[in-house]
């Protein structure tokens, strides 16, 4: 891992993942991929994107040990990247190719990859699903975060008013 984290440049840093990834005893950690992932989700060179789902792949045929924060950094580089349909499809397989349910925060995740891809009817859709499959919006979906700044989830007007009223819900 140090020698993984001493690397500046991504580009190199996929090469001894990958070197590492073709030793027949060795086994990728959590922390191992969840810091290539998250080095690539960072990057400018969006050629780069393509191996994350390269390891995604590696990830879901080798069953890899991950965490949630490993699918979630997948997710919002799919976000970033303007690609909300891979990481619906990440949402949509996450038991399939992770073995784990979608939590809160994968669904803000989510949710909040339609908002900044300004796909707001998809946004709200979505948050209204929320209820029905039995999860219910954190303070991160609606409302400041701890550094008291208006969530970028909220910035939908149509969202806010869905927020609003769960909450009152809520409280009553």
């Amino acid at each position: 891992m140090s020698l993984l984290k001493s690397e500046k440049n991504p580009i190199s840093a996929l090469n001894l993942f990958d070197s590492a990834t073709h030793h027949p005893s060795y086994t990728h950690t959590d922390a191992i991929l969840y810091h290539i992932l998250h080095r690539l989700s960072l990057s400018i060179d969006s050629k780069l994107l393509l191996h994350v789902t390269r390891i995604v792949d590696l990830i879901r045929t080798q069953k890899c040990p991950f965490s949630k924060d490993t699918v979630l950094v997948v997710m919002k580089a799919y976000s970033k990247n303007s690609m909300v349909d891979k990481a619906m499809e990440l949402f949509q397989k996450m038991r399939e190719i992770f073995g784990c349910e979608p939590g809160v925060r994968s669904y803000n995740t989510l949710l909040n990859a339609f908002v900044v891809s300004n796909q707001l009817s998809k946004a709200e859709l979505f948050f209204r699903n929320f209820e029905t499959l039995g999860v219910a919006p954190n303070l991160e979906t609606s409302g400041p975060h701890e550094r008291k700044r208006q969530s970028p989830l909220l910035r939908g007007r149509g969202l806010r008013q869905l927020v609003l009223q769960w909450s009152e819900r809520e409280m009553n």
